[in-house]
């Protein structure tokens, strides 16, 4: 499980008043995870997925690597 769909599931657990380590247990993942998400808003999420997106050197080059 990745991305917003874990987010999201996470945020719903919350919701249910699920304890952080009772949403780790039922989302089979770890607890740190859960709490790194836990108090972020979709916008803060947003904008920490943004961080993570590495650009290539070779980027630039997409279009001429990729020409049919």
């Amino acid at each position: 499980m990745k991305g917003i769909d874990m987010y999201t599931q996470i945020q719903q657990l919350k919701a249910l008043k699920y304890s952080q380590r009772s949403a780790a247990e039922v989302l089979g993942i770890h607890r740190d995870t859960v709490r790194r998400y836990w108090n972020m808003s979709i916008e803060d999420y947003e904008a920490e997925v943004a961080k993570i997106r590495k650009i290539s050197m070779l980027d630039e080059f997409k279009t001429v690597i990729l020409r049919p």
